[in-house]
């Protein structure tokens, strides 16, 4: 049965106002939500490009490092090439060999260390990516 305007009672009119609220409440909550998704969607860009320059800057650091490593090949290499040239007699094959083991070692340590302090940096930066997204996610619920 269809009513009209003029046939419409207080409770019909209570109705309507009633349908409207929910239908304005509704829209308000998909606005926030879409609002948090926006936001969520930011944040993550942001992280992206966080993970991108840390990448960027660790192989920068990683090319210098190889550069590194040959000019003290290239350094222990006329080391051991002037003292072979050398007259002096005291050093002999034995102690040379130890001394360019102890700086092959050092050099090593080296390495590993940086190795280390980027492979943790690396980490970080995953972990605070988790975290934001954990908590994007739990803002967005």
């Amino acid at each position: 049965m269809h009513h009209s305007a003029s046939q419409c009672g207080t409770a019909c009119v209570a109705q309507v106002i009633q349908s409207t609220q929910e239908a304005s409440q509704s829209a308000r909550s998909a606005a926030t939500s879409v609002a948090s998704m926006v936001t969520a969607i930011e944040d993550m860009r942001t992280i992206v490009e966080d993970d991108q320059q840390t990448t960027e800057s660790i192989e920068g650091q990683v090319i210098q490092l190889r550069i590194d490593m040959q000019d003290l090949s290239d350094e222990i290499s006329s080391l051991r090439i002037s003292v072979d040239n050398s007259m002096v007699p005291t050093i002999d094959n034995n102690i040379l060999k130890l001394v360019i083991a102890v700086l092959t070692a050092f050099t090593l340590c080296i390495v590993v260390c940086q190795l280390v302090i980027f492979y943790s940096g690396r980490l970080e930066v995953k972990k605070e990516g988790k975290r934001r997204n954990k908590q994007n996610r739990i803002d967005v619920i």
